[in-house]
Parts: structure tokens; sequence; C-alpha cells
């Protein structure tokens, strides 16, 4: 299930979270091996459009986290699942913050 069927789905079903997954891509839909996942809670008066913004709101925080995890190669799989290296030094982390913020600024000056 993918895409407005899902949020569909988790507010019929009354589910009390949904949220987003990144995952590494393979052959099979779905069934990478999963790099982080967020969530949020699904409010008693939601509706698929509104759940849907929350965990869109979801996935502008964990798609940048997951791509500068795979940037400073951090990421391994070890066993069919994803493991972080956090041995970040601090300086580089600075950096990697900086480069981030300038790109994020040029994409949203772009669309704006």
């Amino acid at each position: 299930m993918w895409g407005h069927h899902v949020h569909e789905a988790v507010v019929a079903a009354g589910r009390p979270e949904s949220g987003c997954t990144v995952h590494f891509v393979n052959n099979e839909y779905d069934s990478g091996p999963i790099i982080l996942q967020r969530k949020c809670p699904v409010l008693p008066d939601d509706t698929p459009d509104s759940l849907a913004a929350r965990v869109f709101e979801q996935e502008c925080i964990a798609y940048p986290e997951a791509i500068r995890l795979y940037a400073n190669r951090s990421l391994f799989v070890k066993d069919g699942r994803v493991q972080i290296d956090s041995r970040l030094s601090e300086n580089k982390k600075i950096k990697i913050k900086q480069f981030y913020t300038s790109l994020h600024n040029v994409a949203w000056g772009d669309i704006l």
C-alpha cells in the first residue's frame, strides 16, 4: 500500500499513530533495510488529508537526515539491518550542517 491509500487505511482503522520510513531500495517494493523512521499521532478528528500533512512534516525531517547520514558515509548494512556509525567529529558535524543549511536555502529560493 502506498500514498494516500495508507492514510485512508490508518484513519479507517483508528490507529493511534502513523509515520514515515526511509529505507534503502532493493528488488522488492518497500522491503529494503530501514535507515530511519519517524512517527506522528493520529488525532480523533483526522481526515486522510490532515494526517497526510502531518506525515509529510515528518518526511521533511526524515529525508534530509537520511541523506546526511548517507552522505557522511555513516550508514552500513549488517545482517540485513542498517547500522549508524555516529563517530563524527564536532567540526565535521558543523561543516555538514552549514552545507545542508545552504543547500536547503538554495532549493527553497529556487522554488519560491
